[in-house]
């Protein structure tokens, strides 16, 4: 197995994260596989919350499933 880090630009919020993917890695073979962190996908997905209007416990109620 190789793992290799991939150094791209700043990823904004309510991005296309496919397209990000495309732009920066665009010799993506078939089999290969890409990690990509949740924080990305919170990121692509608008899933933020300013840190001076978070209230962490509440935030964890929330979105806890159990």
């Amino acid at each position: 197995m190789q793992i290799n880090a991939v150094k791209t630009a700043r990823f904004n919020p309510g991005e296309n994260l496919s397209d990000f993917i495309l732009e920066h890695l665009p010799d993506i073979a078939e089999g290969q596989i890409i990690v990509i962190t949740s924080k990305l996908v919170s990121l692509a997905q608008n899933r933020i919350v300013p840190e001076k209007k978070a209230d962490k416990e509440d935030l964890i109620r929330t979105e806890a499933d159990k």
